[in-house]
């Protein structure tokens, strides 16, 4: 599945061309490394990571918690999800 797709599944980005942005900035590291492709297909065992930085992680932060669904708890480390 593409890395943009991913993104928006699990609700870091509103919308998809949002999830490409975030990919295209370089916020975005699978298996520790930047990837700048949102075309770039994941594949199964693969790390998706917020870049340790703080306004990357702070951006991310504040997409999840405007998608999550009201009454809904998400996780408080949303740095590192395993797909």
């Amino acid at each position: 599945m593409r890395l943009d797709n991913i993104l928006f599944r699990l609700g870091m980005a509103l919308t998809i061309p949002q999830a490409r942005q975030l990919v295209n900035h370089g916020h975005i590291l699978v298996n520790g490394r930047i990837v700048d492709i949102p075309s770039y297909r994941c594949k199964p065992r693969d790390i998706i990571t917020v870049k340790d930085e703080q306004n990357s992680r702070t951006l991310v932060q504040n997409l999840l918690e405007s998608s999550a669904p009201r009454g809904i708890a998400k996780p408080s480390d949303s740095s590192h999800i395993p797909i």
